[in-house]
């Protein structure tokens, strides 16, 4: 017999759904971006420039602007996160797409849970049970069921875009791994988002498109940088925190590739076919799998 878990675990899978349910709203606004003149280099600038400024002025008001002296191990951990997890992943997944196409990317992106499950066993100690492992397969196969709708090209291949597609996977997974030792959420997305700006900057020199900044993409970026980005992300950390088993975080995460597919229709009138829907059947399921608890008692 199987039970939900209590107490804060509840909570911690209710935000990171939450979480999830928001991301699926950075597709949508990314389109109204690029609509009105933005490129993914602007976008990803406005993006996490903006997140930080949000970040901080929430952390200074909750907290106090002395909340934003931290040691340099905290500092350190906020680097790396915003690093690897905002910055050479949207490199990486940026490279599969140009290589590789959308549809490969997603699916090669959901590889994710399972570098968590990996690290999470390696680092934190964590079993692994035939249940975490069903789920694990499960939502794989839904999520590329769902990102591609059953549609997959493989003569077209290429090394390099399938080489960065797993690499998003990747520095995506580590997101759960890393903010796994934070003690302060908005402490720790300020800073995240302030690494991640600089990285963006480097990597891909937003300054050199001038005429991707107007009002509308500017606008749109802010949207994006509060709800899915400052306050998505808030719901994330807050509750990989409280989650027993970092693994299980990816894959009730993946709710996002729900919520996108919802909105896709509902504002964008996107078909889905009957293997997309059968995709997102799966997640649902995997999503429930890693949601309970089976209890040995009643067994």
């Amino acid at each position: 017999m199987s039970q939900l878990p209590l107490g804060k675990e509840t909570l911690a899978i209710l935000q990171i759904l939450s979480a999830g349910i928001l991301w699926g709203l950075v597709g949508p606004l990314v389109k109204m971006m690029e609509l009105h003149g933005s490129t993914a280099a602007s976008t990803s600038f406005i993006r996490m420039l903006f997140a930080f400024l949000i970040m901080t002025a929430f952390t200074a008001m909750k907290f106090g602007p002395k909340a934003l002296i931290v040691d340099k191990r905290t500092l350190v951990a906020c680097a790396v996160l915003g690093v690897v997890s905002n910055g050479i992943y949207n490199m990486f997944y940026t490279m599969a797409i140009a290589n590789a196409g959308i549809a490969v990317s997603a699916v090669l992106l959901n590889t994710a849970p399972i570098f968590t499950t990996v690290f999470s066993m390696l680092i934190f100690h964590e079993g692994i049970s035939l249940l975490k492992v069903i789920a694990l397969c499960i939502n794989v196969v839904g999520c590329s069921l769902a990102a591609t709708g059953g549609q997959l090209n493989l003569e077209t291949l290429s090394v390099l875009g399938v080489s960065c597609g797993i690499a998003s996977g990747f520095t995506y997974g580590m997101a759960a791994i890393i903010a796994g030792s934070a003690t302060n959420t908005y402490v720790m997305s300020a800073y995240s988002y302030l690494f991640a700006t600089i990285s963006v900057l480097i990597l891909f020199q937003p300054w050199t498109c001038p005429e991707s900044y107007n009002a509308a993409t500017i606008g749109y970026g802010f949207l994006l940088a509060l709800i899915p980005t400052s306050l998505a992300y808030l719901l994330y950390y807050k509750g990989i925190l409280k989650m027993k088993e970092t693994s299980k975080v990816p894959i009730i995460a993946s709710v996002e590739m729900i919520a996108t597919a919802i909105i896709s229709v509902a504002f964008f009138g996107e078909y889905l076919s009957p293997a997309a829907i059968f995709g997102i059947v799966l997640v649902v399921a995997s999503i429930a799998l890693m949601s309970v608890r089976i209890s040995a008692r009643h067994r």
